[in-house]
């Protein structure tokens, strides 16, 4: 099972890794609501801990992985070892600790980073999750918010 748990992980890293590189190359909508300033920076500010995070937490994993002797196998064929990565308890110890902040930032970032949305959807009535959702323009969200119409 921890075998698996590894494996997972090192999948993980990866999807991550093209994940951000994907969101790096786009052009990110502006905010519906520029005017709430806290509001917004909070948003950013839970997205980044969520994107490191996803990368954090495998790598700090593996790091620890492999400083360390006598774990279960990664169940695909990347080798066992980094070779920038020398057997040490202090090393595994500190990646070892890392990891587990690491994992607990993405536990508490991943139902904020759900909420927000939700937020805006029930609470604000306004076309945040519609936009994230169906890749609606911004032009369409603000008009649909300000309640004027919209072409089809």
């Amino acid at each position: 099972m921890f075998s698996l748990h590894k494996t997972l992980g090192v999948i993980r890293f990866l999807v991550a890794l093209a994940r951000i590189l994907w969101a790096i190359t786009q052009t990110k909508p502006g905010g519906l609501h520029p005017e709430r300033g806290v509001e917004s920076f909070l948003a950013d500010l839970v997205h980044w801990l969520l994107y490191v995070s996803l990368v954090a937490v495998p790598l700090t994993g593996r790091i620890h992985h492999a400083a360390t002797s006598g774990f279960a196998p990664i169940l695909l064929p990347l080798g066992q070892d980094l070779s920038f990565v020398g057997k040490s308890e202090t090393t595994a110890e500190l990646f070892g600790t890392l990891h587990w902040i690491w994992s607990k930032i993405m536990v508490g970032t991943s139902p904020l980073h759900v909420a927000g949305p939700l937020k805006h959807h029930v609470i604000d009535n306004d076309n945040t999750l519609r936009r994230m959702w169906f890749g609606q323009s911004q032009t369409k969200a603000t008009d649909a918010h300000e309640g004027r119409a919209t072409a089809p």
